[in-house]
């Protein structure tokens, strides 16, 4: 970080053109190595800015160039400082690159007013600064974390950005191996979720919006599954449950491979992918219809409360579901067949339900004494 006290600014105004006007700043430092950084000031009718902030806002299109938008000094400059790509830095006061580790980087600069921040920025009261970031490839972190703890979390139709950040900031904290989502979840690099996940993206393996028929590759074998889950909506469910027997055997339910060969391609053709799951990374490649997954809700899993659950394993994998939507049939799916089970956190009457960050922050950190009590 540059010394505010040892560091001086001198604005110098170069030729200028129809279009733009191009600044330099000079930048002083008084112990040695003086060094010059370039801003250009965009001007009123330059769409550079708009188009750039729109473009990280959509997830179709930040995923087609492959950036990322934070805005804040301390995210902006907590990104840079762990060694994120940045491309460009946008600012609206000078005095805000006395704060900023502007030497750590060799993003373009650009000076807009502070109006046009406000009207793009997603906060009330915008800091005056934003920078468009290289989104890090699946699965890799700018910076790792030291001896990360067998755990992966996944997150099951987490739509709120909030949670989701927070559950990713909690994760990073917690030293957690790498985070799944699934697909129905919010994009993890939207920049709501970046702004409350607080620079943890960086820290940790993510790999995004994953289908469930995949998602199990992503777990080590003989991984501990567990459902967090509170009491009041286990209970709800096991009220209605099916016995495990009444599930139609996975096997039976499909043809065998002979049956396969002698069945007309046409009437093979008839059945609509949109209506079938293939879980062929589920142990036994197998396909189940929708009718016959949605049935692994009302299977009734052992439960246990978070302290006194046993978290020996040597990979754990620890399911959260969004306030909203609750968990998933193929979360069930999973627990159901890795012999998984739920993780309670008891409640008062009052309440029937707690916030998918607070209950997942609740577990992990237990997950996290228990782990660190076997070292």
């Amino acid at each position: 970080m540059i010394d505010n006290e040892s560091t001086q600014f001198k604005v110098f105004q170069t030729n200028t053109s129809k279009r733009q006007i191009s600044q330099k700043i000079l930048h002083t430092k008084v112990l040695k190595n003086p060094k010059e950084l370039l801003f250009e000031k965009l001007q009123d009718g330059d769409k550079r800015f708009g188009q750039m902030i729109i473009a990280a806002k959509s997830r179709k299109e930040r995923t087609k160039k492959q950036i990322i938008l934070l805005e804040g000094h301390r995210l902006v400059s907590d990104a840079i400082i762990s060694g994120a790509e940045a491309r460009c830095i946008y600012f609206s006061q000078l005095d805000s690159l006395k704060r900023f580790p502007v030497h750590q980087t060799s993003a373009a600069l650009y000076k807009v007013q502070y109006r046009h921040m406000k009207f793009w920025s997603d906060l009330e009261t915008p800091p005056g600064i934003m920078g468009i970031f290289e989104m890090p490839k699946e699965g890799e972190t700018v910076s790792e974390l030291e001896n990360p703890l067998p755990v992966t979390i996944i997150c099951d139709n987490i739509r709120d950005p909030g949670n989701m950040g927070t559950l990713i900031r909690t994760a990073t904290a917690a030293g957690c191996e790498r985070i799944l989502t699934t697909k129905g979840c919010v994009d993890v690099w939207d920049p709501k979720v970046l702004r409350a996940g607080m620079g943890s993206h960086f820290h940790i393996p993510i790999y995004n919006g994953l289908p469930w028929e995949l998602l199990v590759n992503y777990l080590p074998g003989e991984t501990q599954i567990l459902i967090a889950d509170t009491l009041h909506n286990i209970r709800k469910r096991d009220h209605q449950a099916v016995d495990a027997d009444m599930l139609e055997p996975l096997e039976e339910s499909h043809q065998s491979d002979e049956d396969v060969q002698s069945t007309d391609t046409d009437q093979d053709d008839s059945e609509s992918e949109d209506n079938l799951f293939k879980s062929d990374s589920h142990d036994r490649g197998e396909t189940v219809n929708s009718k016959q997954l949605n049935r692994y809700h009302r299977i009734p899993l052992p439960a246990s409360v978070y302290h006194q659950t046993k978290y020996q394993n040597q990979n754990i994998a620890l399911v959260i579901g969004g306030e909203t939507h609750g968990i998933s049939a193929e979360a069930k799916r999973l627990a159901f067949d890795r012999y998984g089970q739920y993780v309670t956190i008891p409640l008062s009457s009052a309440v029937n339900s707690l916030n998918s960050s607070i209950s997942g922050s609740i577990i992990l950190y237990e997950i996290h004494r228990q782990l660190m009590s076997l070292k």
